[in-house]
C-alpha cells in the first residue's frame, strides 16, 4: 500500500465511523460503507492487492477464459510504503436466481496497524450488483475478537445488499477464518429459517 493509498484508506475510515453514527436505511440500495463508492473500490482495491490473483473472476477474464492483467490500480510505484496480507474469511454463492451461473462473494479481512482498524472487504465476479467488483464494506478494531468483528460488518453488507439479491446466498463455498457451520448461522440470525433454502 502507498502512502497515498493509505491516506485515502485514512480518509474511508473517518468518513466510515462518522457513518456509523448517522441514520442509515435499513435494508438495500445504498451499498456505500463511506457514503462513496467509488472511494470504497479504491481502497479494497488497494487492500487486496496481494490476493488479487485468488479474487472471483468469472467476467474479468477474455473470452479464452484468461485472467486479465489482476493490477485494476494505474501502476504501482517502487517501494510501497505498507505491505498489508489479507485474510480470507469466506465466501458464498448468492446464485439464487435459478440462471445457473454462480455469483461468488468472497470476504476478507485485512489488518491495518498504521489505522488501528481491520477492514473487510467484499469482492464479486462481478460488477452487476453494486457497480464495482471489490468494496471495502467496514471495519473493525484490531484489539477486538476477529470473528465478533467481522461478524458485524459482513452481516451489515448483507443487510445494505437488500432487494439487490433475491435472499439469503445459496452455498458456502470456502473456509478462511469463518467456517461454513458459523457462517450459516450469520445467515440464518439475518434471513431467520423460514427464508432458508431447500
Amino acid at each position: 500500500m502507498t502512502e497515498s493509498e493509505l491516506e485515502e484508506a485514512r480518509r474511508w475510515l473517518r468518513l466510515t465511523r462518522a457513518r456509523q453514527d448517522a441514520a442509515r436505511p435499513a435494508d438495500g440500495g445504498d451499498f456505500s460503507a463511506c457514503g462513496d463508492i467509488a472511494l470504497d473500490h479504491r481502497v479494497a482495491v488497494a487492500l487486496l492487492e496481494a490476493v488479487r490473483e485468488q479474487l472471483p473472476s468469472w467476467d474479468r477474464a477474455d473470452p479464452e477464459g484468461r485472467a486479465p492483467p489482476v493490477n485494476e490500480r494505474p501502476d504501482v510505484p517502487q517501494g510501497a510504503s505498507l505491505l498489508l496480507q489479507p485474510s480470507l474469511l469466506f465466501s458464498v454463492d448468492w446464485a439464487a436466481d435459478g440462471s445457473g451461473f454462480a455469483r461468488p462473494e468472497a470476504y476478507y479481512v485485512v489488518t491495518v496497524p498504521d489505522l488501528e482498524a481491520r477492514i473487510v472487504a467484499a469482492s464479486r465476479d462481478t460488477d452487476a450488483v453494486t457497480g464495482h467488483h471489490d468494496l471495502a464494506i467496514g471495519w473493525c478494531p484490531p484489539q477486538r475478537d476477529l470473528a465478533w468483528g467481522t461478524k458485524k460488518v459482513v452481516v451489515d453488507w448483507w443487510r445494505r445488499l437488500g432487494g439487490a439479491e433475491t435472499g439469503p446466498w445459496e452455498a458456502f463455498l470456502a473456509e478462511g477464518l469463518v467456517n461454513g457451520e458459523r457462517a450459516g448461522l450469520w445467515r440464518r440470525e439475518l434471513w431467520g429459517r423460514r427464508q432458508e433454502r431447500e
